[in-house]
């Protein structure tokens, strides 16, 4: 409607232009004398000549091509189920640890046998008195100087130990380890092997000295963890640092080696 309207305006405007354009031809042409007849052509003014100029038809817009729909994405394929995990096998348990024998009563010490009486010293032979006399008068002379007389230091008796006193002792000293290493073993289980259900065995050879120290710590047979295997170590390394009771006198050796089983079993 805009443009129709404005080509309306434009032609009106236009006829009055050309209107006015006629009326001051005609009234120049009234004054101005005539000129002479000449061969030109008049050619008559039309409103044709003063049209604008045709206006190019516009071409269509072609219309857009419809975009193709995309194509279905396929589902995925349902993943595989994860095979079980196998169940741990049960470890065997430990055998028992055989109760100690009962210490034999020692035996009785045998009476010391009396000691013989000593004979009786002979009667000294009298002295003639001539002679008996000169000797006072000498002993009354010369002084006697008496050397002091030592005595002998006692030995020290060394203590009568029996083979079942020391068996006894040697019994009551590996109780007491072991009872140790168990408590140990139970608070050095470590969370996370708890948690993953691993359980073990782990065979530690180490040798104890007199004053109770613990070296050459090693691994015999592995529980096949080595978290495990740490943990077993590091009951003597860290909790017992290397040390444990020293041996009783009914102990006669300088230097123990034993092969002990610390157990990691959940409850």
């Amino acid at each position: 409607m805009w443009r129709s309207d404005s080509s309306k305006g434009f032609v009106l405007a236009l006829v009055i232009y050309i209107s006015v354009a006629l009326a001051i031809a005609a009234w120049f042409w009234q004054r101005t004398p005539e000129p002479p007849v000449s061969n030109e052509r008049t050619v008559p003014v039309t409103l044709a000549m003063f049209a604008p100029p045709p206006q190019p038809t516009p071409k269509p817009i072609p219309e857009p091509e419809p975009i193709p729909e995309p194509e279905p994405i396929p589902e995925p394929e349902p993943m595989p189920e994860p095979e079980p995990i196998p169940e741990p096998e049960p470890m065997q348990e430990p055998e028992p640890v055989p109760e100690p024998e009962p210490i034999p009563e020692p035996e009785p010490i045998p009476e010391p046998e009396p000691m013989p009486e000593p004979e009786p010293m002979p009667e000294p032979e009298p002295i003639p008195e001539p002679v008996a006399e000169q000797a006072a008068t000498e002993a009354a002379a010369e002084p006697v100087i008496q050397e002091p007389q030592i005595e002998p230091e006692p030995m020290p008796l060394e203590p009568q130990i029996s083979q079942a006193q020391i068996q006894a002792a040697e019994q009551r000293y590996l109780n007491e380890l072991s009872s140790t290493l168990i408590r140990h073993a139970q608070d050095s289980y470590p969370r996370m092997a708890q948690r993953r259900g691993w359980q073990g065995q782990v065979i530690v050879s180490f040798t104890l000295l007199r004053d109770g120290r613990i070296i050459d710590i090693e691994i015999t047979d592995s529980s096949g963890r080595k978290m495990l295997d740490d943990a077993a170590i590091s009951i003597f390394i860290e909790r017992m640092q290397q040390q444990f009771l020293p041996f009783p006198a009914e102990i006669t050796r300088d230097r123990w080696t034993h092969s002990v089983p610390i157990e990691y079993k959940l409850r």
